[in-house]
């Protein structure tokens, strides 16, 4: 399942579907807990294993959990569970949980249910480019299946219950991952976010802080999931998003005619620089991973593809890199890998 998880090309990366140019992947994520029993940060080992029994059975039988693995976190390496935060199928919070939990995850990654994180139960679906009606389809068919056999905490005012503030009510989150070079070349991203949060929204870096802006990849979804409706808080991340492409359009087509010759000059640095580099650390290679990104969308460069850049944008962490080698590696060893990794893909 590890070597599947590896290897085998992930849906959600394929770089095709709507505005495919900007946004990398769209998630949608629901928490759920357990109405009989305390949350897991206050669950014992004996009540943990009790979730686990019964989200597990719950989910037996149906065809949208029938192909994928479940991992026990207790069970794995170091470094696989590190794999599995840098893949984004379980959580800093489930990392750092206590007793029995894990991730059923599908064979084509698109569908995971993380067991005993948080919350007892935190179901993601994730599909490629801007497809936000894809993923509530599929993220409520499969919650409905297991509300069918679990009996989900609920309250007549406040909605599903959740270990979080953030997340009581719904417990719908929504979010896409966008690459906004324009924006963030035009130092507008702090602009930007404020604007998002007044509309209960966030834009956050992929890779650390929005000001950081590693890679100039960005996630942009809702920040609170009560007093609104799911169809609301599809809407109304829709109409931001909209806002975002078309201003980050216009920032790039700023770039084209003001500043062509510094913009061909990033990009053929990237390039010469992806193909000869021998060592290589993460944040310089997610800048070239921008600049091929940004090349590819405004015609400058034809020689890669959205699925390849997505792909390696991944593969690139540390974690990515360790498990692709079959051992623990240090810094030098993970920076010579991620540029040999580079040399081999676009030489």
């Amino acid at each position: 399942m590890l070597e599947t998880l590896l290897e085998k090309n992930a849906p959600w990366l394929s770089g095709e579907g709507p505005e495919a140019d900007a946004v990398i992947e769209s998630a949608g994520t629901l928490t759920r807990n357990l109405a009989d029993l305390p949350f897991p940060a206050r669950a014992s080992d004996d009540e943990l294993d009790g979730v686990l029994e019964r989200v597990l059975s719950a989910m037996e039988g149906h065809t949208i959990f029938r192909a994928g693995q479940f991992l026990a976190i207790e069970d794995l390496e170091p470094r696989v569970v590190r794999f599995l935060v840098e893949r984004r199928l379980i959580t800093h919070e489930m990392e750092r949980a206590h007793g029995p939990r894990g991730v059923w995850v599908s064979d084509d990654q698109t569908i995971s249910v993380m067991v005993n994180g948080r919350d007892h139960v935190r179901l993601q679906v994730r599909s490629a480019a801007c497809n936000l009606n894809e993923v509530w389809t599929r993220l409520t068919h499969a919650d409905d299946l297991l509300a069918n056999a679990l009996d989900f905490a609920f309250h007549e005012k406040f909605g599903y219950l959740s270990a979080a503030l953030a997340e009581i009510g719904t417990g719908f989150r929504l979010a896409v991952t966008m690459h906004l070079p324009g924006l963030a070349m035009s130092n507008r991203m702090v602009t930007e976010n404020q604007q998002a949060r007044e509309t209960g929204h966030h834009i956050d870096g992929l890779f650390g802080s929005v000001t950081e802006g590693l890679g100039e990849v960005f996630t942009v979804g809702n920040t609170a999931t009560l007093g609104r409706s799911e169809e609301e808080i599809q809407f109304n991340l829709h109409h931001l998003l909209s806002r975002l492409l078309e201003n980050e359009r216009q920032a790039r087509r700023h770039l084209l005619t003001e500043g062509a010759r510094v913009l061909e000059d990033r990009i053929g640095r990237a390039w010469g620089v992806a193909r000869g580099a021998h060592l290589l650390e993460f944040a310089e290679a997610a800048g070239i991973l921008s600049s091929l990104r940004l090349g590819l969308a405004t015609g400058q460069l034809k020689d890669t593809s959205y699925r390849q850049l997505n792909d390696l944008l991944y593969a690139s962490q540390a974690a990515h890199l360790a498990m692709r080698a079959g051992r623990e590696c240090d810094d030098l060893s993970i920076s010579m890998e991620r540029a040999d990794l580079f040399r081999m893909t676009f030489s």
